[in-house]
């Protein structure tokens, strides 16, 4: 596929980019995907998730955080996708510290965060930020 981006010329645009960096990262090869993003001509916000979503996915907790910590603009998609990481290797206060950062939290970011605390076998936990966000009558 990337042969044929290449071929025919499309290696400029950011939209094609983008899917080349996806599809890699959804491969499990995350060298070429990085490789990919680091020659785009023009990086936008699905490159920037694209690639921290194939370090999430991966697990690889370092380099995610360098994504993280680079991209220009963070959105709750970038977010949502650490906090769960953090709660899927066990990082329960790197995830509870992003999560209360956020600006705006969509029902994904408490998602996110409620399943941290089960995933670690903090039950207690869970139903308290499950009530607190949907008030039980």
């Amino acid at each position: 596929m990337h042969g044929h981006v290449l071929k025919l010329g499309y290696d400029w645009d950011v939209y094609v980019q983008n899917t080349l960096i996806s599809m890699y990262s959804v491969c499990g090869n995350m060298k070429s995907a990085r490789d990919v993003f680091d020659e785009s001509p023009e990086l936008d916000s699905v490159s920037w998730n694209s690639i921290l979503v194939g370090y999430v996915q991966m697990g690889d907790v370092q380099k995610a955080k360098q994504v993280f910590g680079r991209m220009p603009k963070r959105n709750a998609m970038a977010s949502n996708s650490m906090i769960a990481l953090f709660g899927k290797m066990g990082l329960l206060s790197d995830a509870c510290h992003l999560f209360n950062e956020m600006d705006e939290k969509d029902v994904v970011s408490w998602s996110a965060l409620i399943s941290c605390y089960e995933q670690n076998r903090m039950f207690e936990e869970a139903l308290n930020m499950l009530r607190e966000r949907v008030p039980i009558y």
